[in-house]
């Protein structure tokens, strides 16, 4: 028997044995195919599916909860001499309007603290924003009077007794609370004449960037009950907050070159929808 019809024999062997292992060498190749899709859950039961996924150009998406992580978060506040990040706000000395912005934050709520813990539940807004204040070195004052929220009139108002002082806060919509301001609070905690055109610039540099956007005004409301009409007489703008939804992990989508359409219907001001882009 010589060497070449030995090798004539192994080679037919192995290919007469390759219908038989056929379907089985397939169905393993497949499973670890499979398998390392599961890993990217991205199993797919229609190969044309692929196609058309790959060939997509335009992603339409809602925005809360899908593109971002649903969880409202503080990251920038505004006053009368400067816009701030947080972070930059933690790492200086507050000046008196500073001050007042992050008392009036902490202490006009309708979402209260329990035994000085953050709620878990409740307003997003306003979760946003005691979750940052409950870290700084701000009292919580009593609720002596307050006026609720209504999407009606978009402001709601609290009085407090701070050092002897009846305090009212109001916290609302830029637009609604710069028609009833008519001063503001400087660095120096003084009053002067309100500049709105400044302060409507402010609300739109931060709508602008996707946040959702809120006023802060007070006054010394004195011996006079609280009513609407007192929101007109006398109040100070203090200084604007900034909230956003983080985006998730999405990164990927616009590498590729994707376009998007996202859900304005939740945005609290028309300027968001001009910068589209820095909210995904």
């Amino acid at each position: 028997m010589t060497w070449g019809y030995i090798a004539t024999a192994v080679i037919a062997l192995i290919v007469s044995s390759i219908p038989e292992g056929l379907p089985s060498i397939l169905t393993i190749i497949l499973s670890s195919g499979v398998n390392r899709m599961a890993k990217k859950q991205a199993i797919v039961k229609n190969l044309p599916t692929v196609e058309t996924l790959g060939a997509m150009t335009v992603i339409c998406s809602d925005k809360t909860g899908t593109l971002t992580k649903n969880e409202m978060t503080l990251v920038s506040l505004a006053t009368r001499e400067a816009n701030h990040g947080v972070e930059m706000l933690e790492e200086k000395n507050w000046t008196k309007n500073e001050t007042w912005l992050v008392e009036a934050m902490h202490n006009c709520q309708e979402t209260q603290l329990t035994q000085g813990v953050c709620p878990t539940s409740g307003n997003a807004t306003e979760l946003a924003l005691l979750k940052w204040t409950n870290q700084q070195p701000i009292e919580l004052y009593p609720v002596v009077d307050k006026i609720p929220f209504d999407s009606a009139y978009k402001y709601m108002a609290t009085v407090h007794e701070i050092a002897g002082k009846r305090i009212l806060f109001v916290k609302g919509a830029p637009d609604v609370l710069l028609n009833k301001v008519q001063y503001e609070l400087g660095s120096d905690g003084r009053q002067q004449q309100i500049d709105h055109a400044m302060w409507l610039q402010k609300n739109e540099q931060l709508a602008q960037t996707g946040q959702r956007v809120l006023a802060f005004a007070m006054k010394e409301l004195k011996d006079r009950e609280l009513s609407h009409e007192e929101l007109t007489n006398e109040l100070v703008m203090i200084g604007l907050s900034g909230i956003i939804d983080p985006p998730k992990g999405i990164s990927y989508c616009f590498s590729q070159g994707n376009a998007t359409s996202r859900d304005q219907s939740k945005n609290d001001h028309w300027r968001s929808s001009s910068n589209s882009k820095s909210d995904r």
